[in-house]
């Protein structure tokens, strides 16, 4: 096995440049967002349809022509 030169920047382990304090942070924020979305459930259980007039008018204004 070769000794690896240590003042080589490429031998070392990189490193994270985040903080602690920033990490949890993450963790924190992250948790309440979970939990205010889910109480307040305003993200739909189904998916939403959007109707095809609304579909056809967009088409319209890029010019597209209806099948």
């Amino acid at each position: 096995m070769e000794a690896h030169d240590t003042a080589t920047p490429s031998v070392r382990l990189p490193i994270c440049l985040l903080d602690t304090i920033g990490k949890v942070f993450d963790k924190v924020i992250a948790a309440r967002l979970d939990e205010a979305i889910a109480t307040a459930k305003k993200v739909p259980s189904k998916p939403v349809r959007i109707p095809e007039r609304i579909v056809d008018a967009g088409r319209d204004l890029h010019g597209h022509k209806h099948d």
